[in-house]
């Protein structure tokens, strides 16, 4: 298609040649435009005919419906297809017309669009430098013409009446002239067009350039190579799409799986049983899982056609397809790029197939046979005891964060710092600080003694002798209390020392043991006769009074105990703490319980979901679907369907 050049006038003389001159950019503007519109046309009415005509297959392969591919929100495949069309076909030709023009909107004068404003950088996200321009013709030199325009048409009113009231007046000009005010008129008249033409003139080369490039680059053959490559790249953005569908899908599963079989693990009777006789099932799913994760590697080795602009402008620079090489069954692709897509979309069907058999016969399988075996062991006795021995680092940790002070403005013990220390030190005495934040960590520590007393008190009958111990020991602790105020008056290393030993003998009279053999021999219900609120108050306390226990038994708990006093001033500790609480460790043994396993959560299309890929999450369905592994029906799975 030809393009005629805008022409610019010799000079500019009044609103005249500025009016020609606008109508001629406009008029090679829109062509401009109309050439460009009608590439888009022909590479989306190309996408549209190749995601029709293979309907069948995206059915067969991906069981993607016709339906699904007239959705256009974000996220959906089809504007995905769409996206990636724009991407690899049409922006490298729209960048390179940004390069070839060279075209920078004038400063403080760029479009008001988001989009236009980025330039460059912005090709990729729909625009080119025709939708610069134009916007900056509408919204700033058109706007400009029709200000002159105005200020013309009453500028002239004004000097056709001023003729008329000067030939009443009988003043006349002399010879072939004009009167002064006439002429003064007429001056101000050519001044009001200098900015039209300043702004339009701005725009005559780009548009010239611009007519150039395409007349060059919109060559029918061109364009009929770009057209042959659309359906290579529809082919692979349904396949990407696909494959990150069941990436997602994948990765929930795999940590899905690790999660509950850990749990399973973590109760060993139940385990052992669990592969005993579903062993079979357990193992496919394992295998399952690991073919899965073969055939991701082995679409990135079949990837490798239209899915990046390397491959693109290879293709492009090409020589043409001979009309043998394509035929209309294959929508223009030819036998080497359709058995490529053939390759790929096997490879995504066969994991999408895999996926939702694990998923919606398997997984099922194993949760109701694990709760029915769960339930049985609870039932003869065998589990579903409470934890009352919790993990030694675990409850040590819980305590010793009861012990902080998580009150916003106070620092951590590392960060404090005061001027009086350096002093302090220099003088042979132990800081203030560390006295009064250790004071404090024996406030919190009687407060959960008094806590545990209370909790024990009213547990139980067997558990009253416990609440004596945690009496006694909040007696002892608030002896010590009382001391460390005392060293106040005199913060001396040596009586600071003292009052460190003294802290380290608790216990010394058997605390520790007595209070172990004390929580072991306590009867306490089953965790599964309990509400799951009582139940996690319940281990809460559990691991608090397990925490007690060890800092009564371990001395490097006590040193840690007591940290702003004893660090520096004692041996370094062999048993390093993770700071956790007690609720977290509550939380963790919650986890264990089989009953509240549930199955994992299936990726189902839905057209008006914002989430990425335009699919969220739902129930899925409990079908017999094949096992992948195998090639048979998974034993004992009802033909139950949840909807989805």
């Amino acid at each position: 298609q030809g393009a005629q050049k805008p022409s610019r006038a010799p000079s500019m003389q009044g609103s005249d040649g500025c009016k020609s001159q606008v109508e001629a950019l406009e008029q090679a503007l829109g062509r401009a435009r109309e050439q460009w519109r009608a590439l888009e046309e022909r590479l989306e009415k190309a996408e549209g005919q190749c995601l029709e005509g293979r309907a069948k297959s995206w059915k067969k392969w991906f069981d993607i419906d016709e339906s699904d591919l007239l959705v256009w929100n974000e996220g959906s495949v089809r504007l995905a297809i769409h996206k990636r069309v724009h991407i690899l076909v049409l922006a490298p030709l729209a960048e390179k017309m940004r390069e070839n023009v060279g075209y920078v909107l004038p400063i403080n004068e760029e479009p008001s669009s988001p989009q236009a404003s980025a330039g460059a950088s912005q090709v990729h996200s729909g625009r080119s430098i025709l939708d610069d321009i134009t916007e900056y013709w509408e919204t700033h030199v058109l706007p400009i013409v029709e200000e002159a325009k105005s200020e013309d048409d009453a500028i002239m009113k004004k000097i056709r009446k001023t003729e008329k009231d000067e030939l009443k007046q009988g003043i006349m000009p002399l010879g072939m002239g004009e009167t002064k005010k006439v002429a003064a008129l007429k001056r101000q008249r050519l001044t009001i067009w200098e900015a039209s033409q300043s702004a339009v003139e701005k725009l005559i080369v780009p548009l010239r350039k611009i007519a150039a490039f395409l007349q060059d680059e919109l060559r029918e053959e061109t364009v009929e190579r770009m057209v042959d490559y659309v359906p290579a790249v529809v082919c692979r953005a349904m396949c990407d799409w696909n494959f990150q569908r069941s990436l997602i899908d994948l990765e929930q599963l795999e940590k899905w799986w690790s999660h509950t079989t850990g749990i399973l693990r973590r109760k060993a009777e139940l385990w052992t049983c669990l592969v005993e006789q579903e062993g079979l099932i357990l193992q496919r799913i394992e295998t399952g899982l690991e073919e899965l994760r073969v055939r991701r590697h082995s679409y990135t080795m079949y990837a490798t056609f239209g899915g990046g602009e390397v491959e693109a402008k290879r293709f492009m620079a090409g020589a043409p397809p001979s009309p043998s090489a394509a035929s209309p069954e294959t929508f223009g692709m030819t036998p080497k790029l359709e058995e490529l897509f053939s390759l790929l979309a096997g490879v995504v069907s066969d994991m999408l197939r895999r996926l939702r058999a694990i998923r919606d016969s398997a997984l099922w399988r194993v949760i109701d046979v694990a709760k029915v075996i769960y339930q049985e062991l609870l039932a003869s006795g065998t589990d579903g005891k409470p934890v009352q021995h919790a993990n030694a680092k675990d409850s040590a940790a819980a305590l010793l964060d009861a012990l902080e002070d998580h009150s916003p403005s106070q620092p951590s013990s590392s960060q404090k710092t005061n001027g009086n220390e350096v002093d302090a030190a220099a003088s042979g005495a132990v800081s203030e600080n560390s006295i009064l934040e250790t004071l404090g960590r024996l406030e919190r520590l009687l407060a959960v003694l008094q806590d545990l007393q209370a909790f024990f008190q009213g547990l139980s009958p067997e558990s009253k002798s416990i609440s004596e111990i945690f009496a006694e020991l909040a007696t002892e602790v608030g002896s010590m209390n009382e001391d460390l105020l005392g060293v106040l008056d005199d913060p001396q290393k040596e009586v600071v020392q003292g009052w460190l030993e003294q802290w380290l003998r608790l216990g010394s009279s058997g605390g520790g043991t007595r209070l172990e053999a004390a929580l072991a021999a306590l009867p306490l219900r089953p965790d599964a006769d309990l509400a799951p609120k009582e139940r996690r108050q319940r281990r809460h306390w559990l691991v608090l009074a397990r925490g007690i226990q060890f800092l009564l038994s371990e001395q490097v708990l006590r040193e840690e105990a007591v940290a702003p006093l004893s660090r520096g001033r004692m041996p370094a500790s062999s048993w390093a703490f993770t700071r956790t609480t007690s609720t977290d460790v509550a939380s963790q043994e919650d986890d264990f319980d089989v009953m509240s396993l549930s199955k994992p959560l299936s990726p189902r299309q839905a057209g008006n979901s914002s989430l990425p890929g335009g699919y969220s999450y739902v129930p899925p369905q409990r079908t017999t679907e094949l096992d992948t592994a195998s090639g048979m029906a998974l034993p004992g799975v009802e033909a139950e369907v949840r909807p989805a």
